[in-house]
């Protein structure tokens, strides 16, 4: 199975409203992204959602208004100082 990436870039919002926004909609359509993280820059901030198929990156993607890609989003002239995470859901 082939995995989509979808990347959506944020300048002056916070991460904890990005990630509530988006926990919200996957959720009501009980999609589970196989990797949910971030990272935050001098440039804003980049979260970045693998899921398991095209469809769903898809869906993902038109709803947060980005394109889907088979490479991993990067965030360009990321600083030194900056911070990355990622977010796990327990089973």
């Amino acid at each position: 199975m082939s995995m989509s990436w979808v990347g959506v870039r944020y300048r002056r919002i916070s991460l904890p409203d990005i990630m509530k926004a988006m926990r919200l909609w996957l959720d009501g359509r009980q999609f589970e992204p196989q990797t949910f993280e971030y990272v935050i820059s001098g440039l804003g901030v980049l979260v970045r959602l693998e899921f398991p198929g095209n469809a769903q990156a898809a869906e993902f993607a038109e709803a947060f208004g980005r394109e889907v890609s088979r490479e991993r989003p990067s965030i360009e002239g990321v600083e030194v100082n900056s911070a990355e995470g990622s977010v796990s859901r327990a089973s």
